[in-house]
């Protein structure tokens, strides 16, 4: 009798094991980026880190949720830093409303996961080498968006630069609008 209960005990176990392994290897074949457009404004979902970011417009869409400052003198630390949460805030895009500016980690690794999955991004700022971020104590930080070497480096803010932001908000299941 003894031996019929460690049977099923392992087989308990074994079972329980195998349905753990099956669901590891379905989370990590999903695909980590995904694409949804809503009213001709497309948003990239990040599937593993559960975030939208701003993808740009289709068409004739009148916001592409996308703000760049331009490099003058009144861009200083504080004041840009102000006028990027104010524009993600008051931002309506794709249906959401509740876009922030993203940290500087989250941009870093969208930057550097769509470089290496050679994921082409529908806007970038073309005269702004660097997008906006926020570390984890709020202070403005850019990141290196270019080509250039090295992709994807954290820049502390320099007053008087070009930059823009790329708003993200925190998903929801399910990812779509």
């Amino acid at each position: 009798m003894k031996w019929k209960k460690k049977v099923l005990v392992s087989t308990l176990l074994l079972s329980g094991f195998i349905t753990d392994a099956m669901a590891t290897e379905e989370t990590n074949s999903t695909k980590r980026f995904t694409t949804a457009s809503f009213k001709n404004q497309k948003i990239l979902q990040d599937n593993h880190r559960k975030l939208e970011w701003v993808n740009g417009r289709e068409n004739n869409s009148t916001t592409d949720g996308c703000k760049g400052f331009p490099k003058n003198k009144e861009n200083t630390h504080i004041n840009i830093k102000e006028k990027a949460i104010k524009y993600c805030e008051n931002l309506d895009f794709a249906s959401y409303s509740d876009w922030r500016v993203p940290t500087t980690k989250e941009h870093q690794s969208l930057i550097q996961k769509t470089q290496e999955e050679n994921l082409t991004l529908y806007y970038t700022f073309t005269r702004c080498p660097r997008v906006i971020a926020l570390d984890e104590e709020k202070n403005l930080n850019t990141v290196n968006t270019h080509n250039t070497k090295p992709i994807a480096k954290i820049i502390p803010w320099i007053d008087g630069q070009a930059g823009g932001v790329r708003c993200v908000r925190d998903a929801e299941e399910p990812l779509t609008p």
